[in-house]
């Protein structure tokens, strides 16, 4: 069977705080534009990918932050808690999920995982973004070498810092199990693939910094996340939006 992405497609929904699950279990589910300032770093294939009328906007380099991670880590659901936390700090943020992006079929032999036509949907879907007020970017997704990393940075005109989140293999395999979506062989096949992407993203470790998320809630996770994040001189770029003090 032809492995069509790194973790099967769900049925997904906009989560709200109220969605979220409480801090007891850890249960994962599957910026303003800027006026007359352009970085000296607009990507080229940005650029390139706005063929459809120059959609990518010339916007200042903004903070993006990746949560890369096997199934079954928590890298949606702690995406969107980071995401709520910088909404609560005015950081003006924007999240994508690689998976969706690249939900297409039938993929291409020399790039299985759909890497390109993500990227693709990744430049257009931050310039919109970026045009409706947004400052930094969330991303969720799995990335597992640097050429990967480049078309993100390459889509977005940005620097990307990438978070790997990590969990034990029985963690991955009791939230795989709880979140009820494979059963049967799909359900042994993507347990099996978890175990053996985590130990790749660790050996050919291409993060910034790593993330344990074994018997934390997602409030832990999440906070570690935003300060690790915060940390990085590419994330400090931006204050918080004027709006915040209204």
């Amino acid at each position: 069977m032809v492995d069509r992405c790194r973790e099967p497609l769900c049925t997904t929904r906009v989560h709200k705080r109220s969605d979220l699950a409480a801090d007891a279990a850890y249960r994962p589910s599957s910026c303003s534009p800027v006026s007359g300032v352009v970085s000296n770093r607009v990507s080229r294939i940005a650029l390139l990918y706005a063929g459809l009328g120059g959609i990518i906007a010339q916007v200042q380099t903004p903070p993006i932050l990746l949560l890369s991670g096997a199934p079954g880590v928590g890298k949606t659901s702690v995406g969107w808690r980071v995401f709520d936390r910088c909404t609560d700090l005015a950081l003006d943020p924007a999240f994508a999920d690689l998976d969706l992006l690249g939900a297409a079929w039938p993929a291409p032999d020399d790039d299985p995982h759909q890497s390109r036509l993500k990227a693709t949907n990744l430049a257009a879907v931050w310039s919109n973004y970026a045009r409706a007020g947004s400052r930094r970017l969330i991303i969720a997704g799995v990335v597992e070498n640097l050429r990967e990393k480049q078309q993100l940075e390459e889509a977005t005109g940005g620097h990307v810092v990438i978070c790997r989140l990590d969990a034990t293999d029985a963690e991955l395999a009791r939230r795989i199990h709880d979140r009820g979506r494979e059963d049967g062989d799909s359900l042994d096949q993507l347990v099996r693939r978890a175990s053996e992407l985590s130990a790749q993203l660790a050996v050919d470790d291409i993060s910034d910094y790593a993330v344990h998320t074994t018997g934390r809630t997602i409030d832990q996770v999440a906070d570690e996340v935003l300060r690790r994040w915060q940390a990085d001189p590419a994330a400090q770029s931006l204050e918080p939006s004027p709006t915040a003090s209204q």
